[in-house]
């Protein structure tokens, strides 16, 4: 609790009930499966209303990687409500680190559920904070914006594969204001992000909803979108465009699953197997998986 607490502090972001996240560490340091958090409204403290404003209890909920997971590509909200149904947790939501085995474990009736409510719903989660940034594969139709976030090869490129270093992400003010746009662009992610990406498409795109990849160390930020996603500022003329470090990523649905698909073993993916480069030609994407020390 203390470094959520930190972690608000230090951010100004506030933890809200249907957040989710990824510690990757057992929250009692001990060796539990537990490791990750959902945040839940407290049902048994009411909401309180100060001279100061309204104090609402967030619970905190531990759970293990593939509740988690779960969550993110389905809705924290529904897989707390498969948790308060499982006997092992209880409609308390008590978090036991000696819970070894997840719901989907105990009773593995409930994975086809969460993909059942995948396709039919999509996923309530619109974006993250990650290990992400991007630069421009080619010189913008408008030339005078730096590339944002721009990255140096520090050894040759291969058909399947790239080792990268992260450049600087400093770029001129005056482009805040402006919206550019260029003929292609290079993504890249750390495993955990790239994990999220079949989610992003198939969970959101597809479902008319945009997905936004928020960088943990800056300002740096990418938006999937659709011809269904109002007020985007880029279109299927237009597919990559930039507001400062911002960038709009288009993508027609025809080209949504075929993308997926290539992606679709990322998930399968081990660190010791990056980077990893995947390439559209006909789309003038490319987007690579990185370790993180990258």
């Amino acid at each position: 609790m203390q470094a959520l607490a930190r972690y608000v502090f230090q951010s100004d972001n506030r933890l809200c009930a249907g957040d989710h996240v990824s510690w990757h560490v057992p929250l009692d340091n001990s060796d539990s499966r537990i490791q990750h958090i959902l945040l839940s409204e407290d049902f048994h403290l009411q909401t309180v209303a100060t001279q100061l404003g309204v104090v609402t209890f967030i619970q905190i909920v531990g759970v293990c990687m593939e509740e988690l997971q779960a969550a993110q590509h389905w809705s924290v909200s529904h897989v707390l409500e498969l948790l308060r149904a499982n006997k092992h947790v209880g409609s308390w939501l008590i978090t036991d680190m000696h819970r070894s085995r997840s719901i989907f474990e105990l009773d593995p009736a409930l994975r086809e559920a969460v993909q059942s409510g995948i396709r039919e719903e999509g996923s309530n989660l619109s974006g993250v904070m990650a290990n992400c940034w991007w630069q421009e594969d080619q010189q913008p139709t408008n030339s005078s914006t730096r590339p944002i976030g721009s990255l140096s090869a520090i050894s040759s490129l291969s058909p399947h594969r790239v080792v990268v270093a992260q450049g600087t992400t400093t770029f001129d003010p005056s482009v805040l204001t402006q919206t550019k746009y260029t003929e292609g662009v290079k993504l890249y992610f750390n495993l955990e992000a790239a994990s999220l990406l079949s989610l992003a498409l198939r969970g959101r795109l597809l479902h008319g909803r945009h997905f936004t990849y928020k960088s943990k160390s800056g300002d740096v930020a990418i938006t999937f979108v659709t011809d269904d996603v109002e007020g985007s500022i880029a279109d299927s003329t237009h597919p990559f465009a930039m507001h400062g470090p911002w960038l709009h990523v288009h993508l027609k649905k025809d080209d949504i699953d075929e993308i997926a698909e290539t992606l679709s073993h990322v998930d399968t993916l081990e660190e010791e197997q990056l980077p990893i480069l995947y390439q559209w030609h006909r789309l003038k994407l490319s987007i690579a998986i990185v370790k993180d020390h990258h």
